[in-house]
């Protein structure tokens, strides 16, 4: 078996050469667990989960509002960490694809028994709001030098990690 030719770029296919199945089907399942939390976060919404208080005092000519909820369902909760695990994994998952597109050989696994297996160890989509903490997981590069702003990337496209 030969090396892996290096992708390329074809305006109808997007990014030949890579296998997006896995992202493909991950991003699937969690269509469907976010499908199944919209009913259950609609359920609970229909439960009418508030009660509202007011209180009145005459003597200091003041109106006060309490506004208490019924706790979240665990199950919601539960849900939502799983839609996010499934997409934040696809995300990992096309950086891995997109890293095997430069043609480098792949690794071995596990990655541990690779000796070469070093800087796949490294391949993963950095998700945070902090830049210098993205300025740490990036090592040499600065945040602002892969900001996606800084790339023509608007904050509306990166809605999924930064809501």
């Amino acid at each position: 078996m030969g090396q892996p030719q290096p992708a390329s770029w074809s305006r109808n296919e997007g990014l030949v050469g890579m296998d997006l199945t896995e992202c493909n089907a991950r991003r699937e399942w969690a269509s469907k667990h976010l499908a199944v939390l919209q009913e259950a976060v609609c359920a609970y919404e229909q439960s009418d989960p508030y009660q509202i208080r007011q209180e009145f005092s005459p003597s200091r000519y003041t109106a006060s509002i309490y506004v208490t909820a019924k706790p979240l369902p665990l199950d919601i909760s539960f849900m939502a960490g799983d839609v996010l695990h499934n997409l934040r994994s696809t995300l990992d998952h096309l950086a891995w694809q997109l890293a095997m597109t430069t043609g480098a050989p792949s690794p071995a696994f596990p990655l541990g028994d690779d000796p070469d297996s070093k800087s796949w160890k490294k391949v993963f989509f950095p998700c945070t709001r902090n830049p210098a903490r993205l300025a740490r997981t990036l090592g040499s590069r600065s945040a602002s030098e892969t900001s996606p702003r800084n790339q023509g990337v608007s904050r509306r496209d990166l809605s999924l990690c930064h809501g």
